[in-house]
């Protein structure tokens, strides 16, 4: 084979090879135009995506310069889209007095932090209106910070509302505490007229059943007293309110008890209304029964009233006397006595239990559990 055969042997090889290539690179060249083409769609869909959304998406660069809006910021705010691009975002969004905070927040974003926090915007109009923004980290192809990611939500018709429902509670505070003013108010006329009526009967009988009525009104309107002057319409702190009245018991009855000394040992303890109101109850009839009969015909003597948390969420109230004590075999459940009737009465109201023991003196026990 002479020189001119070897060289069209190679030509045809390189040739051959040539078109081999060729074909790759068509290949190549498709599958990349394919590749290009579904990205352009997934950019589309991605982009139609972010434009749907009902919260507003900002991305902005380290100096906090909007690089990106969708629509949904736009209709917040009153900017057009391009307007935005490339202009500081705290300058376009926030009063002036917000835009150091916000600075010290996009800080965080170069460290890696996400943030959610409140604030209050203001539009192109000058209007202003609230938003809540869930801020992060905008990374690049490196895993590298360059920005911030803000999901942004209007919610200025929740902080509307809850402005509403705050002024709604102020409001029917204001309301019940002129209630409560009224109901004690109610009371003391009703005090007063029981004791100007008694004063027309000449039996001491009559007259202590209508001191005892006194009483145990005096015990309810001291819960609206109580109720009327704190800042919790709730709870009723059961140190204050037994002292004062355990104080205007003794106040009733006067110098035939001059000789009874009172010791207690009361924890500041509060308890819903619903609770305070029976053991004022029972707090009145036993310090009542006590002062009346336990030290008869000027008897000395210590009166005790004690009230404490128990194990768990238990309470232990105690009324304590080393007066006559109790006849033997006493059962107060089958007492005849309207006092202890209502102690009975008021116990099982509580669902508590009521122990009583008579030796050298009497002691009337409570324990019930604290209302959740």
């Amino acid at each position: 084979m002479d020189d001119r055969d070897k060289n069209k042997e190679e030509l045809s090889w390189e040739l051959a090879a040539l078109k081999v290539r060729l074909k790759k690179l068509e290949s190549i060249e498709a599958e990349r135009g394919v590749a290009e083409q579904e990205l352009r769609r997934s950019e589309e869909r991605f982009r139609m995506a972010v434009e749907c959304l009902d919260e507003g998406l900002l991305i902005t660069d380290l100096d906090d310069v909007v690089l990106y809006v969708n629509s949904r910021i736009s209709a917040m705010t009153g900017y057009a889209q391009d307007e935005m691009i490339g202009r500081p975002a705290y300058e376009l969004i926030l009063p002036s007095d917000q835009w150091s905070d916000l600075r010290q927040r996009n800080q965080q974003r170069s460290e890696g932090r996400s943030d959610r926090y409140e604030m209050e915007a203001v539009r192109k109009d000058g209007s202003r209106f609230w938003i809540e923004s869930n801020a992060m980290p905008y990374l690049n192809g490196a895993g590298e910070v360059i920005g911030t990611l803000g999901a942004i939500t209007d919610i200025t018709q929740r902080k509307e509302a809850e402005r509403q429902l705050q002024q709604s509670l102020e409001d029917k505070e204001v309301l019940l505490k002129e209630i409560h003013h009224r109901v004690k108010n109610n009371l003391q006329v009703i005090s007063s007229l029981l004791d100007l009526q008694a004063q027309y009967f000449p039996d001491d009988r009559i007259r202590a059943a209508f001191t005892d009525s006194q009483n145990r009104i005096q015990s309810v309107a001291l819960i609206h007293e109580r109720l009327y002057s704190s800042t919790d319409l709730v709870h009723i702190d059961m140190r204050e309110y037994i002292q004062d009245l355990v104080m205007s018991l003794f106040s009733s009855y006067g110098d035939d008890i001059s000789d009874v000394a009172l010791q207690t040992d009361i924890t500041s303890l509060a308890l819903d209304v619903d609770q305070a109101m029976p053991c004022g109850f029972i707090v009145n009839e036993l310090v009542s029964n006590a002062l009346k009969y336990a030290f008869a015909d000027g008897r000395k003597g210590v009166l005790f009233i004690g009230l404490s948390g128990g194990s768990g969420d238990s309470v232990e109230m105690v009324v304590r006397d080393n007066g006559v004590g109790l006849p033997p075999g006493f059962d107060y459940q089958q007492s005849t006595s309207l006092g202890l009737r209502l102690v009975h009465i008021l116990v099982q109201q509580l669902r508590g239990k009521l122990q009583v023991v008579g030796d050298g003196g009497a002691e009337f026990k409570i324990c019930f559990a604290i209302k959740k």
